[in-house]
Order: C-alpha cells, then sequence, then structure tokens
C-alpha cells in the first residue's frame, strides 16, 4: 500500500516545464539567494510539474496552512526530524556487519518507525492532505501488527534493562576476560593502564566511540542470550513491517518547510500573497502582480495588472529600455509559475486558468555556432510554436533586434498571427512601434505600454502609431477592448 502523497491529491500526467523556464524568469537566482544548491534542485523539481486544478486547491490549502497556523508547522518541523533519525537508523541497519549488529540495529529502526507513525497520526487534521495523511498513519498505529511490534520491543526492552553491566578487565600480556561486577568502564580501565605505562591519553579519549567488531558483537550476544534471543525474534518477525518508503516524505516535508520560508521572506519585503480563483475559461487575470525576484534588489516594487482573455489573447507590449517591460511579464510568468505549482500567488488577487505549459523565448549570449542572431532567434522561436497550444502562455522578450526595422516588423507580426492560430495566450516585448500600425485590425490583439509618468508602471496603449484609433478612443470615451467589441457586434 502506497504512503498517501503530501503534495498531491490526485495522481497526474503533465509534460513538466522546461528548464529554461527558470532561468528566464529568475527563479534560479531567487532560491539561490536563500537555498543550498541540492534544496534548490528539490524545489525546483517540484515547481517544474504543473498542477490540475485539483492539486492546485489542495496543495495551496496545505501551504496557506503551514504560512497560518504556527502549530502545523511545528508539527511538520517535528516529523522531517522524526525522519531524520530514522534515516540515519536505517543506515546503521543497512551497513550492520553481523548478525548481531544487524539484530541491535533493527531494535533502533523499529523504535525510531513506530515513533514516526504515532507522530504523524497525531497530526492537526487542518486540511485535506494533512487530514489523509494522519487517517492514514492513525489506522497503522492502531494495527495489530504495530501492537505486535510495541510488545516484543517492550520485551526486548526489558530484556535489556535487566542485563548486569559487562566490563572488560584485563586477564593476562595477550587477552581479557569478562567479569560481570567490575567497577570500572573498559574505557577508563584502559586509560588507567596506559597512564600506569607513561603512555599520554588525549582528553577526548575516553569518549571515542569505536564500532565493535563482528567476533565482539558475537562475544557479547553469548553473553545476553536472552536479550539476543529478543532482539533476534523481533527482527524475524517484523522485518517485513518497516517500509523503507516512508524516507519520501523527506523531501515532501523539506519542499513545504523551505516554500514556507520563501513565501515568509517575499511577505516580509512586501509582497502580497493571494489564493488566485481557478478559472474554467482561459484567461490569466491579476491585480497588484509582482515580480518575486524583485526582493533581490533595492528599491520600491511597483505593482501591475494583467488582463488576456478569449477576447485579447495576445498583447504586445512597447517602451523605452529600463521601463519595466522584463519585469512584467516575468510577474505574468511567476504569478502562473507559482499559480500552477499550488502555491499562494504574488499578487493582491487573481483569476487564473490552470494551462499546462508556459513557453518564453528571452535574448541568449551571442555565442551561436554556424548561424546568426536572426537565425537563432527564427529557430528558438520556430520550436515554441511547435509546442503552443490552447493550454500554453507563451511569453517573449525583445525577439527579431539583429535584423531591419522593417523586417523585424513583419517576423513580430506574423509570430503574433501564427500564435493566435495555435490559440495560445501571450504578450510580446518589442521596440517594433511599426506592429501598432500593422497589426491594429487582427482581432484577439490588445497592445500595452511602459508608463512614462510612472517608472516600471504598465498601462493600456491608447494612443496608437498610424491609426487614428488615440483619437477615436478620446472622443467617445471607450478602451480599445470595448472599440474592437462594438466593431464586433457591427459586423
Amino acid at each position: 500500500m502506497e504512503f498517501p502523497d503530501l503534495l498531491f491529491a490526485e495522481k497526474q500526467n503533465i509534460s513538466p516545464f522546461d528548464a529554461v523556464l527558470f532561468e528566464n524568469l529568475k527563479q534560479n537566482e531567487l532560491l539561490a539567494a536563500f537555498f543550498s544548491e541540492p534544496e534548490r534542485d528539490e524545489i525546483v523539481q517540484v515547481l517544474k510539474c504543473p498542477c490540475t486544478a485539483e492539486n492546485i486547491r489542495h496543495r495551496r490549502e496545505l501551504v496557506f496552512t503551514l504560512l497560518e497556523d504556527a502549530a502545523v508547522l511545528d508539527t511538520v518541523r517535528k516529523l522531517q526530524t522524526a525522519l531524520f533519525t530514522l534515516s540515519r537508523s536505517e543506515k546503521m541497519y543497512a551497513s550492520a556487519g553481523s548478525a548481531a549488529e544487524k539484530y541491535a540495529a533493527f531494535f533502533m529502526l523499529v523504535r525510531d518507525y513506530l515513533g514516526f507513525i504515532d507522530a504523524a497520526a497525531k497530526t492537526p487534521r487542518k486540511c485535506f492532505l494533512l487530514n489523509r495523511f494522519a487517517d492514514y498513519f492513525a489506522e497503522i498505529s492502531a494495527s495489530d501488527r504495530a501492537e505486535q511490534a510495541r510488545r516484543e520491543m517492550k520485551f526486548a526492552g526489558e530484556e535489556f534493562l535487566g542485563l548486569k553491566p559487562v566490563k572488560l578487565t584485563p586477564a593476562s600480556r595477550m587477552g581479557v576476560s569478562f567479569a560481570e561486577d567490575a567497577d570500572i568502564t573498559v574505557n577508563e580501565k584502559l586509560r588507567r593502564i596506559s597512564e600506569s605505562l607513561g603512555i599520554a591519553c588525549g582528553e577526548n579519549a575516553a569518549d571515542e566511540r569505536h564500532r565493535p567488531s563482528a567476533n565482539m558483537m558475537a562475544a557479547l550476544f553469548s553473553l545476553c542470550a536472552d536479550y539476543s534471543d529478543a532482539l533476534y525474534r523481533l527482527h524475524n518477525g517484523f522485518e517485513s513491517f518497516y517500509n523503507p518508503g516512508i524516507l519520501g516524505y523527506i523531501r515532501q516535508l523539506r519542499f513545504l518547510l523551505n516554500i514556507e520560508s520563501l513565501l515568509e521572506r517575499l511577505r516580509e519585503k512586501g509582497i502580497p500573497l493571494s489564493a488566485a480563483v481557478i478559472s474554467n475559461k482561459r484567461e490569466i487575470v491579476v491585480y497588484g502582480g509582482c515580480d518575486p525576484a524583485l526582493i533581490l534588489k533595492d528599491g520600491v516594487i511597483v505593482r501591475n495588472d494583467v488582463r488576456l482573455d478569449e477576447n485579447e489573447r495576445f498583447a504586445f507590449l512597447l517602451g523605452a529600455n529600463g521601463g519595466g517591460k522584463t519585469t512584467y511579464i516575468r510577474m505574468v510568468g511567476a504569478v502562473t509559475l507559482f499559480f500552477l505549482a499550488g502555491l499562494p500567488v504574488p499578487c493582491e488577487s487573481a483569476r487564473l486558468y490552470p494551462s499546462t505549459k508556459i513557453l518564453t523565448h528571452f535574448p541568449v549570449a551571442e555565442n551561436f555556432v554556424g548561424e546568426g542572431r536572426l537565425q537563432n532567434e527564427l529557430k528558438r522561436l520556430k520550436e515554441i510554436l511547435d509546442k503552443s497550444d490552447g493550454e500554453t502562455l507563451v511569453l517573449l522578450n525583445e525577439t527579431f533586434s539583429g535584423t531591419t526595422e522593417e523586417k523585424a516588423v513583419a517576423l513580430t507580426a506574423k509570430a503574433a498571427e501564427d500564435f493566435l492560430e495555435k490559440n495560445s495566450i501571450g504578450i510580446f516585448v518589442t521596440h517594433q512601434r511599426g506592429v501598432c500600425e500593422k497589426c491594429a485590425a487582427v482581432r484577439g490583439l490588445s497592445f500595452l505600454e511602459t508608463a512614462p509618468e510612472e517608472r516600471f508602471k504598465i498601462r493600456e496603449m491608447t494612443d496608437m502609431p498610424g491609426t487614428g484609433m488615440a483619437e477615436i478612443l478620446k472622443k467617445y470615451g471607450l478602451t480599445r477592448a470595448q472599440l474592437e467589441e462594438r466593431a464586433g457586434k457591427a459586423i
């Protein structure tokens, strides 16, 4: 029987995101600032798998519970500590060099295994995933098999407590003898003998631990027959009781604790966190969104809004360098990534569709072997287009900068139309203002720009060069979307 997953409410089969997504959205940089490389890799392994709507709902509920309930957070930390202890016992058991050592190590393994099971059974039942987790382990804890194991453990423990001290004393030049009534420990006796021979001992010599040889373990067990028999019965009767798969929770619990830590850091830096509404319609609607990677820099974090839906599925974003265009599409990508990972999203509120793909095209280093920048960009863009469908968010940043303006406008306009035909949702950052005139009549497109009066603020474009649209909007008090809607009805 499988252990209940703490990250997924149901099984799913969705292709993971490309690794380049985390580079382009600066999520690797964000994680590297707070976590070790192995921890960062573990987090990315979870985040790169987009969730179904059901898994989004339940994982987010658990994460919010960790953020808001100190008792649950403390329980998860204690469970993680218990698993670390269990892991050490398992390694000791696996590396045992003799049957006697194996039986002794198994006693500790079962003790720590039952300890985790009993602790897990008492997990606060504050959300679906925790309810299922606690119920599962409560059933194991109360099972006849667990009770039998406890009785065998108790019996072996009583046998151990009934043992008389067994110490080593010098017997001859070549050996030692066992005595039950020795008044000092072996290390202390050896220290005294060494001193009598003029051999200096280090300060910590008496505290050093050495692994007994197989012969030594066998000799000790022969002196403690009842205790060794109890350990033998425990091992042979309950070897199949222990399920090593339980250690899989180490990664799950570590992910949850690390994510809780990251989200708390975002909160401390003024990043809002909210539970996005899971929409049945294909849309990305965000209010007060923030790029979480901005906490790595000093300065004010400007919040922006996003609206992409069936009426306006693709947007061009224009503006001068340094105006916040790249930060804006990173914010859109991060909000969507957090949402699909079942996490609180970095915005004031949102309504999002659970898509399955986020595809990005950002500038790369200029080391194009056997091809120029334009050829490289066209190749990468085609790869993205081939992967795109109605379940895709596409984020394109400063494409076609390596050619003439006329050709760049034509290629940019064609790319946008191709993605619209693919039924994808996305944003295209470009310097080519000529696309406004060329694409003004294309349905499903909207146009955004950096706001000159407020740095890093993105707004809907009203003054579209060469279209005469600004005058129409101003005269009738309409937005571009309202004008297009009316035009559609007239047609």
